[in-house]
């Protein structure tokens, strides 16, 4: 193929290993995959390269091998979502509960938004997502972590950790949660408050949130919201779980993508993960 002939003339390039490691693994060539992946793993240290290593050793049955390239995927990209959130995946599938609670709470630390994801709704979940999202509380400052309850349904942890935020912003935690539980009249002034200052991110970004809220199958609110006029941030977006991308994806944490034309200044392919491995995307609001 065009990815083995590339590594056979320039055998340095772990660009191409990885490459011809992803071409593998969709043709069935497990060993070949595993083999060209572990290769541009060592020489560069991506942790989606070390997480495709690990799914692929669990494919061959390798489960220390596996257990070993988690802890390498993990070491730099636990404030990745996609990396975390597959670890604890795997994680669970080789019997480690409590490694896949904390690896999901990673994921959910990298991206709040992620815990209302239908995914989860799913009973054989409930375990290792109840506890990771409790993780994450217990780890977020109350800033994020209001945000995070509210996603996961947490409303009286929500209130409890906006009455903690400081500053200018501690208003609209508050109004924030009392709109998510249909408070007519404190979306209306946090509504307010996003069109007088179109320009102001963080606050339109949560009126925004709200009125998505509202528009969800299982909305209890007196009506329908919008944030009309109150400008839209392009930072406004929760993390789903997706099928295969078809576009560069970008997603919270340390940007990852693109790492073979950022540091080897080859083209390469889109998606980077293995077959057996679960993508997320941003969902825009």
């Amino acid at each position: 193929s065009f990815s083995t002939d590339a590594v056979a003339t320039d055998p340095g390039i772990p660009a191409y290993r990885f490459t011809a490691g992803l071409s593998a693994a969709h043709v069935g060539d497990i060993q070949a995959a595993r083999d060209f992946m572990l290769e541009s793993a060592r020489a560069d240290d991506f942790p989606t390269s070390w997480l495709n290593v690990a799914r692929l050793d669990t494919d061959l049955g390798d489960v220390n091998g596996a257990r070993a390239s988690l802890m390498r995927a993990m070491r730099l990209g636990y404030q990745q979502p996609q990396i975390a959130f597959n670890v604890s995946s795997i994680l669970a599938e080789l019997g480690d509960h409590e490694g896949a609670i904390t690896a999901l709470a990673a994921a959910f630390e990298a991206a709040p938004g992620f815990v209302s994801d239908p995914y989860w709704q799913n009973p054989l979940r409930a375990d290792v997502y109840d506890a990771a999202v409790t993780i994450a509380l217990n780890s977020l400052p109350p800033s994020t972590g209001y945000q995070l309850a509210l996603e996961a349904g947490r409303l009286d942890i929500a209130r409890a950790l906006a009455s903690k935020v400081e500053g200018r912003f501690g208003h609209v935690a508050v109004l924030e949660v009392e709109a998510w539980s249909g408070n007519q009249s404190a979306f209306d002034e946090l509504h307010a408050l996003a069109r007088a200052d179109p320009l102001q991110d963080k606050v339109v970004a949560r009126c925004r949130r709200i009125a998505a809220r509202s528009q969800e199958a299982d909305w209890a609110g007196p009506i329908r919201w919008d944030c009309d006029g109150a400008g839209f941030p392009a930072s406004l977006f929760i993390v789903r779980v997706s099928t295969s991308p078809a576009t560069r994806v970008v997603l919270p944490g340390p940007n990852s993508s693109w790492h073979i034309q950022y540091v080897y200044r080859r083209a390469g392919p889109i998606d980077e993960l293995v077959p057996g491995l679960v993508h997320l995307a941003v969902v825009f609001l």
